[in-house]
């Protein structure tokens, strides 16, 4: 214990010494007797009690007390003095000493000191405590993550800033007597009476829930509910914890979306279906966002394909559109092959003469990206609607992004298997005998006319080595064909092909090497006329 003693009077300071040495011995008194001292000492060290004659030789008691007060208000200021009075104790106490000891009573100081202590650590402790109980309570109302208080029956005690945020309540006190139940949608209160009685069995609970908010929109959260309990056991309240999972949630439907789409581009689903499903996918990530896809038709005109969302009126409207230089955002868009942002259709001039179209629907802003194939052969327009005039955001850009990937596989997927239906159907056009196989001589394709000429339908063929077709004289001359096509890259000639029912055709024919996309050979295409 440090202890600082004011004193003029060398005997009284003496005696103060030895008393406190004898009752106090773990006390350490610092002895000064003038003003300057005084400041020097209670400005730079940190002691546990100030000790002070009422009356000293150019000094006053209360001054040093104001001295004190200013330089280390939380050390407790105990006034010893030969005669202090009625008038000046009450003055003194008044200032802010916490007690005065008379010097005829000298031994109640110890008393006084140890009194005055304790109470200056108490107070200490109260005021950490107070603090700590500040710094958790800012914690808790500054926490991003929801945090909530309850009784025991489920009437809400307290919600933090992000809590009442994410509910949309108003700012200010909690509605009356508003219950958990209230933060819920109505499916939900079963689940929620369940979890309650799990925390007040097992002390805690965790999962996932749903939250109702007050303009009607469900927020879906994680969640550790605590029960606290008293000191006989019983629930004396609820505490909560809970985070928002909607960007979780909505990066796990877009993942899933992806693949879905992914999977209707390869299991060959209908263009305007998968497209659609596409659209949709993307709106609901960004319910402000109204899409569509446009195909190029010809590599002049816009063809609508797919828009979940927009009026039918709108889109019918500028189906079979003219491609050019100020044709609205799409047409633009197309014409430049760049992306083209309008902020605000109602003043760009890119819409002059399509704005009545989109202004009475509330469309308010268009941004528009051409879609090209790996050969940057245009394919079509992505076009993004908003009812507020205003430029892309990350998001926006980002889910933009990824339509235009999806849109171009599927777009991309779908001309490839047109041009190769349109392939096929010259193909089978054709009066010649086409068959193409693999190395192994097995029949990968079988036009109409091979059909005609040599009786087995495609169905019958295709699958189907040489030898399970032809007799074993007719396979050699093929085999034969196809060693000198390996050795030279290509064979012509006549070979003797019977029919399905034995009759014999003489067939002028050409074979060739058909590879792959790396050059190497894959199989072999006959091209040969009756």
């Amino acid at each position: 214990m440090k202890i600082l003693h004011l004193e003029d009077n060398r005997q009284d300071a003496e005696l103060v010494q030895r008393l406190l040495a004898d009752e106090l011995p773990e006390s350490e008194v610092t002895l000064v007797s003038t003003e300057a001292a005084f400041r020097a000492q209670i400005g730079s060290a940190s002691y546990d009690v100030v000790l002070s004659d009422f009356a000293l030789i150019g000094f006053d008691g209360i001054d040093a007390l104001r001295i004190a007060k200013q330089e280390a208000p939380e050390t407790p200021f105990i006034f010893l003095s030969g005669n202090i009075g009625e008038d000046r104790a009450i003055e003194a106490v008044r200032a802010g000493a916490h007690d005065y000891v008379l010097k005829d009573r000298v031994k109640r100081l110890v008393t006084a000191v140890r009194s005055a202590v304790r109470e200056s650590h108490e107070r200490k402790r109260a005021r950490a405590m107070e603090a700590e109980r500040e710094r958790l309570a800012s914690t808790l109302e500054n926490s991003p993550d929801f945090v909530g208080l309850a009784t025991p029956d489920g009437e809400l005690l307290y919600l933090n800033r992000a809590a009442r945020e994410m509910l949309a309540l108003p700012p200010g006190p909690l509605p009356a007597r508003m219950r958990i139940l209230d933060t819920r949608p109505p499916e939900f209160h079963a689940a929620v009476r369940e979890s309650l009685d799990l925390a007040t069995r097992n002390g805690t609970w965790s999962g996932e829930s749903v939250l109702l908010t007050r303009d009607g929109r469900r927020v879906p959260v994680s969640q550790v509910l605590i029960a606290h309990r008293t000191a006989n056991g019983a629930v004396e309240y609820f505490s909560t914890v809970m985070r928002d999972q909607s960007a979780r949630k909505r990066t796990e439907a877009l993942v899933n979306g992806q693949n879905q789409v992914l999977e209707m581009i390869a299991g060959g689903e209908p263009l305007n279906d998968t497209l659609s499903v596409l659209l949709r996918l993307i709106e609901e990530q960004c319910d402000e966002m109204f899409c569509s896809i446009l195909l190029i038709e010809d590599g002049q005109r816009l063809r609508h394909c797919a828009a979940p969302r927009l009026p039918h009126e709108f889109t019918s409207a500028i189906d079979g559109q003219a491609i050019g230089p100020r044709v609205g955002s799409c047409g633009t868009a197309a014409h430049r092959r760049a992306t083209v942002v309008v902020d605000n259709i109602a003043t760009d001039p890119l819409w002059d003469n399509y704005r009545h179209l989109a202004l009475p629907l509330g469309l308010q802003a268009c941004w528009s990206s051409p879609i090209f194939d790996v050969q940057k052969h245009l394919l079509g327009v992505f076009a993004v609607y908003l009812k507020d005039p205003k430029p892309p955001t990350g998001q926006h850009r980002q889910l933009v992004d990824i339509a235009i990937h999806l849109a171009a596989i599927c777009l991309s997927r779908h001309d490839t298997e047109r041009r190769l239906r349109d392939q096929a159907e010259i193909l089978n056009k054709a009066s010649d005998t086409i068959v193409a196989t693999d190395l192994a001589n097995r029949v990968t394709y079988w036009n109409r006319g091979a059909e005609l000429t040599l009786g087995w339908t495609a169905a019958e063929a295709v699958g189907r080595q040489d030898y399970q077709l032809f007799p074993a004289d007719t396979v050699a001359e093929i085999e034969a064909a196809h060693r000198s096509t390996d050795l030279q890259g290509e064979w012509r000639g006549e070979v003797r092909l019977p029919d399905k029912n034995g009759g014999i055709h003489i067939m002028d024919s050409r074979v060739t090497i058909i590879r792959d996309q790396q050059g190497r050979p894959e199989g072999r295409l006959s091209i040969a006329t009756d």
